[in-house]
């Protein structure tokens, strides 16, 4: 076995830290790298080889990629906008920079994007009103642009009244967006005739988005509600919630509903 040392990349040819490194089976490497002078943490791409040991310049400029080199192709995950947090995009390209969309937005844990390439096949996991699925699709065959599953609210440890007027509930993102928030929530219950009555609405200001992409919201109770809460231990209510995705710029919300039981005490 050969002790001897392929190539290395000159000191000067990268003047910041280095993000990320895959290495193909022939000896190029890909390298993923924060940008100099640039506002925010601004990565980059370049690649190099045996027979080229110099970084060549591959992607535009990017908030953050992850990247797989795989047959001479590379599938980059960057976010869909300038947010870090943003849900990211895959991307095949070439080794002159040839880009194409392949399919997104994908689900991450938290940290990077989830996906895997063995130069044919594409492997990303998207979400569902359930959770999450795999996916596993012939680099030529992915679908392009998902839309997320429109889901029915879903409510976190169900409904609580904590005090004399307030109403905790904790709205679950899964199956809309990967982070959201909401500050239009209604509650109400059935009263005469069919009609709605409203026992609670929520608090302006009150949302916290909170871990595992969900969102706390605080209500206060109605004087129906009140006067509701006081004869039931436990009641039947409909919760309706505008549900908005944090990272969009102009955030289309989406209006969902579910029954849930309100417990007191």
């Amino acid at each position: 076995m050969s002790k001897r040392e392929l190539y290395r990349i000159a000191p000067g040819a990268l003047s910041s830290r280095v993000a990320g490194l895959d290495l193909q089976a022939d000896g190029k490497i890909l390298v993923t790298y924060q940008v100099p002078g640039t506002r925010g943490p601004d990565e980059g791409a370049a690649w190099a080889s045996p027979s080229q040991p110099v970084l060549h310049p591959l992607l535009p400029m990017s908030r953050s990629y992850t990247a797989r080199l795989v047959n001479d192709r590379v599938v980059v995950a960057k976010p869909s906008g300038r947010s870090l947090d943003e849900p990211a995009n895959l991307l095949v390209s070439d080794l002159q920079g040839h880009t194409r969309f392949l399919v997104g937005p994908v689900a991450d844990d938290s940290v990077s994007p989830l996906f895997d390439f063995d130069g044919q096949n594409l492997a990303w996991v998207t979400p569902t009103c359930g959770g999450v699925r795999i996916n596993v699709a012939a680099i030529d065959a992915t679908p392009g642009a998902l839309r997320p599953p429109h889901c029915r609210l879903r409510l976190l440890g169900g409904a609580r009244v904590i005090s004399h007027q307030r109403v905790r509930v904790t709205v679950s993102c899964v199956g809309f967006t990967f982070i959201c928030t909401s500050d239009q929530v209604v509650m109400s219950a059935p009263g005469p005739g069919g009609r709605q009555l409203a026992v609670a609405r929520v608090i302006p200001g009150s949302s916290e988005v909170i871990g595992g992409g969900s969102v706390v919201a605080l209500l206060r109770l109605t004087r129906t509600g009140r006067r509701l809460v006081e004869h039931h231990h436990r009641l039947r209510v409909r919760v309706t919630a505008e549900v908005r995705d944090v990272h969009q710029a102009v955030p289309p919300p989406q209006r969902r509903s579910t029954v849930a039981v309100l417990r007191n005490g």
